[in-house]
Formats: C-alpha cells, sequence, structure tokens
C-alpha cells in the first residue's frame, strides 16, 4: 500500500489513450527483454514471457512519477537490459517478488544496465529524472 500511496503511476484515476495526455492516467512504454520497444513479434511470440513496462504518471496535482516493473514468466533466471528513456537518469530498486530483504541488494541501475532476474518474478523500480 505505500508503494501506490508514494508512486501515482501504480495508482492511475482515469484511462489513457495513446497519443492523447489524459491528466491522472498513466502513460506506459513496453519494453522487451533487451530494453528495446516492444515489437509486433515481442507480443505475439510464445517463446518471450519478459517484459518491462515503464509508467509515467500525468498528474493533476502532484509531481511527476515513473515506475518501471520487470514481469518475468519464466521459471529459469534471465538477463534482461533496463530500458533508456528520455530523461530518465537511473532507477532504484523498491520491491523485488523473489527477496523478502532488500538490505544487500543493489539499488541503484542506469539506464542500459544488465539486470539478472530470478524466474518467475517480478522487479518495481523507481524511475528518476535529471531533474530530481
Amino acid at each position: 500500500m505505500a508503494l501506490r500511496r508514494e508512486n501515482p503511476a501504480l495508482r492511475p484515476v482515469r484511462f489513457g489513450r495513446p497519443g492523447v495526455r489524459t491528466p491522472s492516467a498513466s502513460r506506459m512504454d513496453w519494453y522487451n527483454v533487451a530494453g528495446e520497444s516492444m515489437s509486433d513479434e515481442d507480443w505475439n511470440s510464445s517463446r518471450e514471457r519478459t517484459l518491462q513496462y515503464l509508467a509515467a504518471s500525468t498528474p493533476e496535482h502532484e509531481e511527476v512519477n515513473r515506475i518501471l516493473l520487470v514481469v518475468h514468466g519464466l521459471e529459469q533466471d534471465v538477463t534482461v537490459t533496463l530500458p533508456g528513456h528520455d530523461g530518465v537518469t537511473s532507477y532504484s530498486l523498491l520491491w523485488d517478488s523473489s527477496h523478502d530483504d532488500l538490505r544487500d541488494a543493489v539499488s541503484e541501475y542506469a539506464p542500459g544496465s544488465p539486470l539478472l532476474v530470478t524466474g518467475a518474478s517480478m522487479q518495481l523500480f523507481k524511475a528518476h529524472q535529471a531533474a530530481e
């Protein structure tokens, strides 16, 4: 609940539409395991079970907030490349479904960094912008 409260991108009030800025919605950009924009082939591949999405809030009353969610649906570990995105300078790990305790985990990553993702897990990051 604290993560949702602290990150407006996780709790949009309205549904957004592609190409339209909708206040209080979250704009989403989707990436594959290589950190590249998802292609039709990626979306339709029966072999791919890993995706990343970067959600940016479109606030009416709050600061802009961006989060990155990495979803890995295969049992085997995989290395993903964190996506580069305009304005994003780093990612901070907020939550990892495969670890109860993040005190000893690496917590800061640069865009383009490789990240080992445990099988059948999710990781949530805050995406930092240059002005932060």
